[in-house]
């Protein structure tokens, strides 16, 4: 493997999508850069797709999907898949069907209170409500 400064620009004529992890990657000690988010608005401008994936919850990468010059954002481990629309609009795409995320709740939440009981001083994370 060469590194990428290495490469003939012509290897990257038929690049139709970056995907990317978004911590420590995109981002440099939490923060996006102003020359990190105009590449990426450069590539979108060359018609390429650009789709961070990461660990995140819901609520920070429906943020990043509607703020950020990105095609979407895959979240929570692949949990799903938020895809920017005309008119700041978000399409959805969750790894469990509607008839199952109901269920996979529950089971989370049994999860959790077992982990509350089990854990003194375990908390649930306060930073944002969409974890």
């Amino acid at each position: 493997m060469r590194p990428l400064a290495e490469a003939d620009i012509s290897e990257f004529r038929n690049v139709r999508f970056v995907l990317t992890d978004m911590d420590e990657t995109l981002t440099f000690r939490g923060r996006l850069g102003a020359r990190t988010y105009d590449a990426l608005e450069r590539l979108q401008r060359a018609g390429v797709k650009v789709i961070p994936v990461t660990a995140a919850p819901a609520g920070w990468c429906d943020q990043m999907a509607r703020m950020w010059p990105v095609d979407g954002v895959i979240g929570e481990n692949g949990g799903f898949f938020f895809e920017r629309a005309e008119g700041h609009r978000l399409v959805r795409s969750f790894w469990h069907g509607a008839n199952d995320r109901a269920d996979v709740w529950g089971r989370l939440a049994e999860i959790a209170r077992d982990v509350l009981a089990a854990i003194p001083g375990a908390t649930f994370a306060e930073d944002q409500p969409f974890r």
